[in-house]
């Protein structure tokens, strides 16, 4: 399954090799520089994963409208500052962060982040819906099929 990531960055040199990064990765990247743009992109699309950088100017109207739940969104907010203290986590958390990462952010440690957000839903998904018992993973030689994700994987790569 591929999911879209909307990224907001302030001048982060980093930015570019994030989104080469999490694109080989099957994560469709939409960069945005300004709050503004990016508020047009979440009235008229969908993104799974918001990575909104702290610094940018109106970056708590933003995650506010995400927190919210304007416009009919549902998305996981990770936000991504030069965090010094826990208490500025933290205050970044009470303000309808998911996740907070430090800047500059690392691809790696992102696609993590996302990866577990995944795993955890997907997880949820198969007991909220089924039941822990139910529609177990077909499993085959070197092929496994995931019918509440709807997806075919070989040797644990998944096949589109």
């Amino acid at each position: 399954m591929t999911y879209d990531l909307l990224m907001l960055m302030f001048d982060d040199p980093h930015a570019e090799e994030v989104e080469h990064y999490l694109t080989s990765k099957q994560i469709k990247v939409v960069r945005e520089h300004t709050v503004k743009k990016a508020i047009q992109c979440i009235r008229y699309n969908s993104y799974h994963f918001v990575l909104l950088d702290q610094r940018l100017e109106g970056a708590d109207f933003l995650m506010d409208i995400v927190y919210q739940g304007y416009y009919g969104i549902c998305t996981y907010l990770i936000a991504a500052g030069e965090f010094r203290h826990a208490e500025e986590r933290a205050a970044v958390l009470r303000s309808g962060a998911d996740v907070c990462i430090c800047a500059p952010v690392s691809p790696d440690e992102l696609y993590e982040q996302i990866s577990a957000v995944t795993r955890r839903q997907h997880r949820q998904m198969r007991h909220s819906l089924a039941g822990p018992s139910s529609l177990p993973i077909l499993k085959f030689t070197n092929l496994s099929i995931d019918p509440i994700r709807n997806a075919v994987m070989s040797s644990g790569r998944e096949i589109h």
